[in-house]
């Protein structure tokens, strides 16, 4: 069976299908009086399925609405420490995976983050390094009447967090003290609670999950133009509200890999009825970058272009590595071989000579500043005629208005 509700808009498009208005007259004082009121009697030939589902993910881009409205930048930012260690700085804004309501229960069942990281952007790839939830408990209930074999143990709310549960039970009361061996005795009820999931819930410790303003209250309103107008100091100069910025650093990565980074939303589910928590794929929202120095690092410290691996080795097993053929499939070994220029400003001419002299192949490196992978281009091993190259020494030219570099290249097949 099909349902298509009427007066419900199933695809956010305005339309909630056909429609009658009816009109009540009544004679009151000698005056009539009208009441009007608007009866739907056809849907808006959507199909109502509607069921459970996570809520969005949190946005790793931001795209300026004040005042231009088209400013875009990763909230990846990547840089290389000075003991030649990759480190990536991760920040995300979560209004919207924290406000929206789920589309089966109504409620805003938004119960945390997780940040992921990957070597391949296929979903399997993906590991969870670090997770936030909220501070919150289920209440199981001993039901004296239940049948028979039946769990006596019942859930029949959401999950209350720690202070509705001191709003409930007194303001010292410790619902951790009151697991399932040593239930909870109130007016004439046994309880015990668990935690909803791990109830890691400490945002002021910035070597996890932490806000990038801990002090920051809620929005005054959730209108974005409201508060743009009256509460600026509430959002940042992109026009995001504070309160939902967080942040996560990781640190000992390889500079020379390529990484996909994610931030995943789930919700606590609706643990009464057994449903478990949901939560969005991390292949679905991710940003794949280097651990490398981004182009304004680059730029504003002069540093040297970096070129890997060099010298480079037929035989070196980068693929096995992870340093070429990632992404590709199968492929012929001369198809996947690639050099990498790393630590270029975001706009280049990179040229490749043989010792002789001749020009090999010139590379257009142009990328919006500090883009994903602008610090970084790959060479395939393949000259301006389309051939592969050959074992030698080869020289490299990096020109921009920065400045030029010169630098040598070793291939041997």
């Amino acid at each position: 069976m099909i349902y298509d509700n009427p007066g419900v808009d199933t695809d956010g498009d305005g339309y909630r299908g056909k429609y009658r208005v009816c009109i009540e007259s009544t004679l009151v004082d000698g005056e009539w009086a009208f009441d009007y009121d608007t009866v739907y009697y056809q849907g808006d030939n959507v199909p109502d399925f509607k069921g459970a589902s996570p809520p969005p993910p949190p946005e790793l881009w931001v795209i300026n609405p004040y005042p231009i409205g088209d400013t875009i930048r990763s909230l990846v930012t990547p840089h290389v420490t000075e003991t030649n260690a990759g480190e990536v700085t991760i920040q995300w804004y979560g209004y919207r995976s924290e406000t929206t309501k789920d589309p089966f229960s109504g409620e805003i069942d938004f119960e945390g983050y997780r940040v992921y990281a990957s070597l391949t952007e296929e979903l399997d790839g993906f590991a969870p390094i670090c997770s936030y939830d909220k501070k919150n408990y289920n209440r199981y209930e001993y039901n004296r009447f239940a049948a028979t074999g039946t769990d006596p143990w019942e859930l029949n709310d959401l999950p209350f967090t720690l202070s509705e549960l001191q709003d409930l039970y007194g303001e010292d009361f410790d619902p951790d003290l009151y697991p399932i061996d040593n239930p909870f005795y109130w007016e004439g009820t046994s309880y015990y609670f668990m935690p909803q999931d791990w109830n890691r819930a400490d945002l002021s410790d910035t070597t996890l999950i932490h806000k990038i303003y801990p002090d920051q209250p809620p929005p005054t309103t959730l209108d974005h133009d409201s508060a743009w107008v009256y509460y600026r100091d509430e959002m940042t100069d992109d026009g995001y509200f504070k309160y939902y910025m967080y942040e996560y650093n990781i640190t000992n990565l390889l500079p020379s890999q390529l990484y996909y980074f994610s931030v995943t939303a789930f919700d606590f589910g609706s643990p009464a009825s057994g449903l478990t928590s949901l939560e969005t794929r991390p292949n679905k929202n991710y940003i794949a970058e280097y651990p490398q120095n981004q182009n304004r690092l680059v730029e504003s410290g002069g540093l040297n272009v970096v070129v890997y691996p060099n010298p480079y080795r037929g035989d070196g097993n980068y693929k096995d590595d992870g340093f070429e053929g990632r992404g590709i499939g199968e492929a012929p070994d001369e198809r996947i071989r690639r050099i990498h220029f790393t630590n270029l400003p975001h706009k280049c001419t990179i040229r490749i000579f043989s010792i002789d002299g001749d020009l090999v192949r010139q590379i257009e490196h142009d990328m919006q500043k500090d883009h994903p992978r602008s610090m970084h281009h790959e060479w395939d091993l393949i000259t301006r005629n389309t051939q592969m190259i050959v074992s030698g020494i080869y020289y490299y030219s990096i020109e921009s208005e920065y400045g030029s570099q010169v630098g040598k290249i070793v291939i041997i097949l």
